[in-house]
């Protein structure tokens, strides 16, 4: 009996044994590697641009090698860094690329890109989000929609233009209105004077009169970025005519633009 009891024992470990052998073996999968970059993306002013600029390269099977780029830069590598060098910019600002790229590839033929953004320091606005003209005295004409002619903003020499119009101007003198405002440099997000010396720095022509200020004024700049512009003003402007200024008007505005 007891040999009986002993068989069975061994029998029943002996079938737990095959079953534990019969089950797939666990493999933990690896993390992941990939080709990466230390910043992850290039960027630079183009009119300040840098000498050099060094990006660090890690991962996958080194080493690395450029295998294609595009036309702003010139790159070499030197183990796990990869050396940008801005090339200088001499075309015209609109047509100046806004980003660039490196393709970088290794040992076992993996790639990744590295993107470049170049910035300009020369923003356009297109799009008018707010206007408003009032125009008071012996004639009192609002205004609130007008077309974008040339709006920017030059970061690097800092200073503002902004140019409205109506879509028939030039056209149709009686129904034109055109205004011109400059702000030199430096423009700042608060107070900017405006010289009136030749009517350098605003003009206003409505119903076939041009008004322009009667003094140096201010203009309210309340917001300045590449993405927007924001002001307003309070001007005491006359209207031109053989040289000399003459009447007592007002001209209020309120001007929001974005790219």
């Amino acid at each position: 009996m007891k040999n009986k009891a002993i068989l069975i024992l061994g029998f029943i470990l002996a079938f737990s044994a095959c079953e534990d052998d019969s089950q797939e073996p666990i493999i933990e999968a690896e993390e992941n590697s990939f080709i990466s970059f230390n910043p992850t993306v290039a960027a630079w002013y183009q009119r300040t641009a840098p000498d050099s600029f060094i990006v660090d390269i890690s991962g996958e099977t080194p080493p690395y090698f450029i295998s294609e780029r595009g036309s702003k830069v010139d790159a070499q590598i030197k183990g796990n860094k990869l050396i940008l060098f801005p090339k200088s910019y001499t075309e015209p600002f609109d047509r100046l690329k806004k980003t660039d790229f490196i393709n970088i590839s290794d040992n076992a033929g993996n790639v990744n890109t590295l993107n470049i953004n170049l910035d300009i320091l020369f923003y356009e606005y297109k799009t008018v989000e707010k206007l408003s003209l009032d125009l008071t005295g012996d004639t009192n004409i609002s205004v609130n929609q007008l077309n974008i002619r040339e709006n920017y903003w030059d970061a690097f020499r800092n200073y503002l233009s902004i140019s409205l119009t109506t879509p028939n101007s030039g056209v149709d003198p009686n129904g034109t209105v055109e205004l011109d405002l400059f702000l030199e440099s430096p423009v700042v997000v608060g107070a900017n004077r405006v010289e009136y010396f030749n009517n350098r720095g605003f003009d206003y022509y409505i119903c076939t009169k041009e008004y322009v200020l009667k003094r140096s004024d201010t203009v309210y700049v309340t917001a300045l970025t590449k993405n927007e512009v924001k002001l307003n003003f309070d001007f005491d402007v006359g209207f031109t005519l053989f040289g000399s200024i003459f009447g007592n008007y007002r001209l209020k505005g309120d001007i929001e633009l974005s790219n």
